[in-house]
């Protein structure tokens, strides 16, 4: 029977050799029943979340080194002992499904039908790299029931075992959901294998929120500063005289509005936006597509076969459309480009310091934020791609070592490229806010206006404490509004302005920030104005009103506040800079590369809301000062451009391509 094909951690790959994760990422190979109980007692005696991540690949290795019955010896009282410390369990069974034996099947069909849904669906993960277990199939079929993330973690064992053995699924003893009907699908296509000519020819998958050309709501639902960016990026890149077509795939949603339900849409010359039809025609979460899994595949496979041959897929985030991506992009033989981030490494790291995230409360945790899965999809990824992109981070060679095991020196396949804005979009924005008449100001302005205008007399015209961001818990909006309603002084002296987010039909994500906003507000929220996603102009516009004052609605010299948890670079910061605010932001991730503290901007821990109150209080004291914001402004127009990322980025794609070529 042939190897079944890529359906998780055991990857069938177009190189000699399959690619398996070794130890998140460079390790040794255990060879000896010793190292095995060592690399075992590393894992039970790790003293955080993190650390145990980090044995999963010498985990899996150590298990295949001795005999199949000394490793479920091992394992299984791992597994056993999920209720107590559930992570060990998962890494356990991610090692036993590699053992090549049949002795670990009765563990993972055990696993599977165990009614605990972690286990169950890591034990879903483990099946869909082994052979055909009939005995499975209808516990599989059960999980597909749950939906979301469980769901894409049994079809995966399903998808795969119904290409290899479709009788097994069909004789289950159960309705097959209509959607199996498409699986058998997935293999018969050809490569396109006809060599490229002419300029590059790139994809792009962002899958996430509302993405149209004009960037009508890059802030709404899932969306933010990603949407600005890969719209942006993709019309420079579209301009460079080194490529030929670059691709945005989306997806489509049809919400009324008629921006978002295009098949496709052109962002620039040779710079297109194409939406693929999958998971219904609603808006959809990103933590609801996991169950889209394989019909967004289905759907990307088609539309890279039609308008192929691709030089590159470029991905982005540990995220469903980099795990379709990447496994359309493995079938199809299409060179992948990663932007690799610490993500969410450095986020488990935080929530470990915060005691947010524990071994106990592991179990919890992971069914919603799927750390285990994700932190594997970024090491394979970084195994995989031909090409790595890194955002700037101070001390990143330590940092990419201590969070992810990698040494970013070691190979000519990692290239540090920042992020990039539309500096000629802000200087707009600042020259229309400047020289508008009062009677003739942007209608976002208006909008502004009539906000403020229904506060009392006496907050009328306060400078504005503004930040900007989807709705989400990470972005951390609440702190900022607790910074300033939490402090007599900040709030008599500044108006705070949220823009951000689906006001009228909010998300279950966006509904909870909001919901922790007004909790934030206490009794007085008087001096807070919220204008929901805004258009990137509107966005810049709102940032050049903040800077330079509007008569009767911002005063002169505002504030720009961050509460993330972090940022891996910040390009809503950046954007604040670009227009001559001050700005308050992580100190961790990339604002640190860019933010000059204490002179540009103030660095800190925005997960404290004393320190973001800090932050303002600093800002209080430079925000009129022409200099600090004559040298913001020529810092990113000098090193941020969309210009000067698109032209790093082209250098990459043409590294890959003509390594693919020289090396058929």
């Amino acid at each position: 029977m042939r190897k079944p094909k890529w359906a998780g951690p055991h990857i069938s790959s177009n190189r000699e050799n399959s690619i398996e994760l070794t130890s998140m990422l460079q390790s040794t190979r255990p060879t000896t029943d010793a190292e095995f109980e060592r690399v075992v007692e590393h894992l039970v005696s790790a003293s955080g979340v993190l650390e145990a991540l980090r044995s999963m690949g010498d985990l899996s290795q150590a298990a295949k080194s001795v005999p199949p019955s000394r490793a479920i010896q091992v394992l299984r009282p791992l597994i056993a002992n999920h209720g107590a410390d559930p992570l060990p369990a998962y890494l356990g069974l991610f090692a036993i499904a590699g053992v090549e034996s049949i002795e670990p099947d009765e563990v993972l069909v055990d696993a599977v039908a165990s009614g605990d849904r972690g286990l169950s669906e890591h034990a879903a993960w483990g099946l869909s790299r082994r052979r055909p277990i009939a005995s499975a199939v209808p516990h599989l079929m059960g999980l597909v029931d749950h939906g979301g993330f469980t769901q894409m973690m049994a079809e995966l064992a399903l998808e795969t075992w119904l290409d290899e053995m479709p009788d097994i699924i069909w004789q289950a003893g159960r309705d097959v959901p209509e959607r199996f009907l498409h699986m058998p699908q997935r293999t018969p296509r050809s490569r396109r294998s006809r060599p490229q000519v002419g300029g590059l020819r790139i994809a792009q998958v962002l899958v996430q929120g509302r993405v149209d050309a004009a960037l009508s709501a890059p802030a709404s639902g899932d969306g933010g500063g990603l949407i600005t960016l890969q719209v942006g990026l993709t019309s420079e890149l579209a301009r460079n005289d080194a490529v030929s077509e670059v691709y945005l795939v989306s997806r489509r949603i049809e919400d009324g509005s008629g921006l978002f339900d295009t098949e496709s849409q052109e962002i620039a010359p040779g710079g297109i936006l194409a939406r693929l039809a999958f998971g219904g025609s609603d808006y959809l979460p990103m933590a609801e597509m996991w169950s889209h899994r394989t019909e967004l595949e289905r759907e990307l496979r088609d539309l890279l076969i039609k308008e192929g041959p691709f030089d590159a897929l470029h991905l982005r985030f540990a995220d469903v459309g980099t795990f379709a991506g990447a496994r359309v992009a493995e079938e199809l033989g299409i060179p992948l480009l990663f932007t690799l981030a610490p993500d969410p490494h450095a986020v488990i790291a935080s929530g470990e310091l915060a005691g947010s995230i524990t071994r106990e409360d592991f179990a919890g945790v992971d069914l919603q934020q799927h750390y285990v899965f994700r932190t594997w999809l970024v090491a394979w990824m970084l195994e995989r791609a031909d090409r790595l992109a890194l955002l700037p981070r101070v001390d990143q060679r330590r940092q990419f070592k201590a969070l992810l095991g990698v040494d970013i020196d070691d190979s000519d396949r990692f290239r540090v490229i920042a992020e990039g804005v539309d500096t000629a979009l802000s200087t707009e924005a600042r020259r229309v806010v400047l020289a508008a008449p009062e009677s003739d100001l942007p209608p976002v302005i208006d909008e502004l206006r009539n906000l403020v205008d229904e506060l009392p007399s006496a907050r009328r015209g306060l400078p504005l404490i503004l930040s900007v961001g989807r709705l989400n818990r990470v972005k951390g909006m609440d702190r900022v509004v607790a910074a300033w309603a939490g402090d007599e002084r900040i709030r008599s002296e500044y108006n705070l302005l949220i823009v951000g987010g689906d006001l009228e039909k909010p998300s279950a994500e966006e509904r909870s920030s909001l919901e922790a906003i007004f909790r934030a507000t206490g009794e007085n929220p008087s001096g807070l104005v919220m204008m929901g996603g805004r258009s990137h102009t509107d966005v810049a516009i709102l940032m050049a009103a903040t800077a330079d004052g509007v008569e009767a609605v911002a005063g002169v010299g505002g504030v720009y506040a961050s509460g993330s948890e972090k940022e891996e670079f910040g390009l809503a910061i950046v954007e604040a800079l670009a227009a001559g605010l001050p700005v308050i932001a992580p100190s961790i991730g990339g604002p640190a590369t860019y933010v000059e503290h204490g002179f540009t901007g103030f660095l800190t821990d925005t997960t404290d809301i004393e320190r973001i109150r800090d932050g303002i209080r600093w800002a209080s004291d430079v925000r009129l000062s022409e200099v600090r914001a004559d040298a913001a402004r020529r810092m990113v127009r000098s090193r941020y451009s969309l210009a000067a990322m698109a032209e790093q980025l082209v250098e990459l794609y043409g590294e890959t391509r003509q390594r693919r070529s020289s090396a058929s």
